[in-house]
């Protein structure tokens, strides 16, 4: 078996899946899957618009667009590398571990392609306004990151899981304290050494396409095509690379890792029971707290890594409230900040709902009334989320005032609440079998809306 055979039946596997539920039900995923994209190229193409007569401006765009784009997959490789739904199904067959590699780097390809349009909408909407330099700049620079910065995670993301292989040594043991068995450290930290890795390319294919736009004497044509040819090789190269190394060893790593993938407090491993936030119970009645307290530590034992983000959105908005000059312009950014760090880092509805996660019909049939479970759950996704508010509210009082820090505290409370609801809506209504699909979609559809809501009337 080679990996174009394997790249065929996950297409089949697509296919099918999606026509499972009716054709009108796979009609509309589709239709709201491509509005979504679409949206984020026409939103991108009007920030291109509008700033293509400053290339300061057009520059922090770019970059900021990177960083997003790189903040996904640098998480999201992890996903399709080792928890890949057809991960039990494909370790009973003969397949050798390089072309299991082969067949998972072309599904993060795959997979991760949507992250490029708004990245191409903003080349568009420049070169529609007479900026074909810039517009190549913003080809050479986005489409570079995701070309490197793909392979790059992935690689390592399959460097960290051969530890898992290893017994630990005292610095996997430091590295792990009391958040993750010490086997698992590394797997810890590589999503944010991905990014870090990513953000490194991005500086230094920044660097050399900024050159080249100042340069009059240089085609900017030609120094992006080499900026892109150059980050493909190197993509090109971590993926053979990481293939070689995933021969004969892949099938034991996901092993391993699904020995090790069931964090505490559900462990024997002497992990505390109470998680963070848990607390907050206090405050709920007798009929919600049961309904919290299982949501709470289902989103602290699934996404223990987010609270990183969030503590990192604390400071880089207290950052943006220490260098403000312009107080609209701080109101926006803030807002942008807290408005994308909650739908990206703060988990609700859509995240601890689905067939893995137990029987929507048994929790249908056990006597309890809607309302406690709203409150329940809402607490949950709040206990992270008001952080992020907090801290953005603290930034634009340290910039603006008093005022200025609740107005936002008080735009952001209501940014959660959208959020929240918005989720509890689809993960209570959707088919359970679709329900990932559904949260991409929602993700999606909920970054656009915060970046345009926030460009237009922040």
């Amino acid at each position: 078996m080679n990996a174009r055979t394997l790249v065929v039946a996950r297409l089949r596997a697509w296919f099918r899946r999606g026509s499972g539920g009716g054709a009108l039900t796979s009609l509309g995923i589709t239709a709201v899957g491509l509005a979504a994209i679409a949206a984020s190229v026409w939103l991108a193409q009007g920030w291109a618009v509008e700033a293509s007569g400053d290339v300061k401006r057009v520059r922090d765009h770019l970059f900021w667009l990177a960083v997003l784009q790189a903040l996904v997959f640098a998480y999201t490789t992890f996903e399709v590398a080792f928890r890949a739904d057809d991960r039990r199904f494909v370790g009973l067959l003969p397949v050798p571990g390089q072309t299991r590699w082969l067949d998972l780097s072309i599904r993060n390809l795959v997979v991760h392609v949507p992250l490029v349009a708004p990245g191409l909408g903003y080349a568009w909407g420049l070169a529609g306004s007479g900026s074909a330099d810039l517009a190549l700049y913003a080809v050479g620079l986005l489409l570079g990151t995701f070309a490197l910065g793909v392979p790059l995670c992935g690689w390592l993301h399959l460097k960290a899981g051969l530890s898992l292989l290893a017994p630990p040594g005292a610095g996997r043991k430091m590295l792990a304290g009391a958040t993750v068995p010490a086997e698992a450290a590394l797997l810890l930290y590589t999503p944010a050494l991905g990014l870090a890795g990513t953000l490194t390319g991005v500086l230094v294919m920044d660097g050399v396409l900024r050159r080249a736009l100042m340069d009059p004497d240089t085609s900017v044509a030609t120094t992006a095509s080499s900026v892109l040819g150059a980050a493909a090789v190197i993509g090109g190269v971590l993926i053979i690379r990481a293939a070689q190394e995933a021969s004969g060893t892949l099938h034991r790593v996901v092993a391993r890792f699904s020995e090790v993938d069931v964090p505490g407090p559900y462990r024997e491993d002497g992990l505390p029971e109470r998680c963070p936030g848990i607390g907050w119970s206090r405050l709920l009645s007798s009929e919600s707290r049961p309904f919290f307290e299982r949501d709470l530590k289902q989103l602290r034992r699934r996404y223990r890594l987010d609270r990183i983000l969030i503590w990192l959105t604390g400071l880089w908005a207290l950052r943006l409230g220490w260098v403000s000059t312009d107080l609209a312009e701080t109101h926006r950014e803030l807002w942008l900040l807290g408005g994308l760090a909650t739908v990206l880092a703060c988990h609700g509805p859509l995240a601890t709902e689905g067939r893995e996660l137990g029987s929507r019909w048994l929790r249908a049939a056990l006597p309890n009334r809607l309302l406690p479970r709203v409150v329940g759950s809402g607490s949950a996704f709040l206990a992270a989320a008001i952080w992020i508010w907090i801290w953005a509210g603290v930034a634009m009082g340290w910039a603006g005032g008093v005022e200025a820090g609740l107005v936002l505290t008080g735009l952001g409370l209501g940014t959660c609440a959208v959020v929240w609801g918005s989720a509890l809506v689809i993960a209570r209504t959707a088919n359970a079998e679709r329900l990932r699909g559904y949260a991409t979609v929602w993700t999606v559809v909920s970054v656009i809306t915060v970046s345009y809501v926030a460009e237009r009337f922040g």
